[in-house]
């Protein structure tokens, strides 16, 4: 798999920013197999097997974005970002989905004390928790998103987000303590 380069994909946006309706299928047919790569690493942290298939995913979470009519990126990283939570967002929908007609998954209940050492994937109460939470905090919520569900380290999370490790840390301690009081 060769990635594309960021200036090419920073061109592409550029154009497709200025109206360049074509540009947007230029860029998603450009990043289509790095976002399945992704999918694919999402499905395989969800811990459980799942009857959404990775395609299905990468397309859904674009159907997405386009629908939320925001599309004015400002660079690779800030797309990248709004994908990966379109296709969280894709997942908790699908597992939410799914919960509803079995009216008895095999969730697990994990205490927030414990999510840490939790497998891999996310609680639908965390979940709910976390969206919320986003509304308040949108860096904090997404480094509780990357280490509870993901399992990254703080330095890993600072890496993805652009910030220091400082800063991802001290989100990591607000997140905690509103996800604790939230979900006690």
């Amino acid at each position: 798999m060769t990635t594309p380069s960021k200036s090419r994909i920073g061109d592409i946006l550029k154009r497709a920013n200025s109206g360049a309706a074509a540009a947007w299928d230029e860029l998603f047919a450009l990043v289509w197999e790095e976002w399945h790569a992704l999918a694919r690493a999402k499905m395989r942290h969800e811990g459980r097997p799942h009857t959404l298939e990775t395609s299905a995913l990468v397309n859904e979470a674009w159907m997405r974005i386009q629908r939320d009519g925001r599309l004015d990126y400002e660079n690779t990283r800030h797309l990248h970002g709004a994908v990966d939570q379109a296709m969280e967002r894709v997942l908790v929908d699908h597992a939410r989905r799914k919960d509803r007609i079995k009216r008895g998954s095999d969730w697990v209940r994990v205490d927030i004390g414990e999510a840490e050492s939790a497998p891999p994937g996310i609680d639908l109460d965390l979940a709910a928790a976390l969206e919320q939470f986003q509304k308040i905090d949108a860096r904090a919520a997404s480094v509780a998103l990357f280490r509870y569900a993901y399992g990254y380290t703080n330095d890993e999370v600072a890496a993805i987000l652009g910030v220091a490790p400082r800063t991802a840390r001290e989100d990591w301690r607000v997140a905690r303590a509103w996800l604790r009081a939230r979900l006690s």
